[in-house]
């Protein structure tokens, strides 16, 4: 963890603005497998060893802080990520077909967050 580089990130409320922007965007795709098919509640948290996670029990997608400052192509692969989660929580073969049609290139993008 590294306290100097967590000082370099935006603000929580601009964080989440931002993610809740990005969410809204691929919400439509994912409506139908969200609890009660609402829009989820999101949430930015300081995780350090997520880029993110969904309840289903709650109706939550949670993000990492750092995820803001990642490139768009990583971000747009963890809210996909996340949100194939309400449908398929485990990482089964059905779950990554399910971000795969989504993002065809979700390898390259899992590889712009290590």
């Amino acid at each position: 963890w590294d306290a100097a580089a967590d000082a370099a990130l935006p603000p929580k409320a601009e964080a989440l603005k931002q993610m809740t922007a990005l969410c809204r965007a691929y919400y439509p795709r994912f409506a139908a497998s969200c609890p009660g098919g609402a829009f989820p509640r999101i949430a930015v948290r300081d995780m350090h060893t997520r880029w993110g996670s969904c309840s289903l029990k709650t109706g939550t997608l949670a993000f990492s802080r750092r995820l803001c400052v990642t490139p768009p192509a990583a971000q747009e692969y963890v809210v996909v990520h996340e949100f194939c989660h309400f449908a398929h929580p485990d990482h089964s073969p059905a779950f990554w077909a399910a971000v795969e049609a989504v993002l065809p290139d979700y390898r390259r993008r899992q590889q712009l967050l290590r």
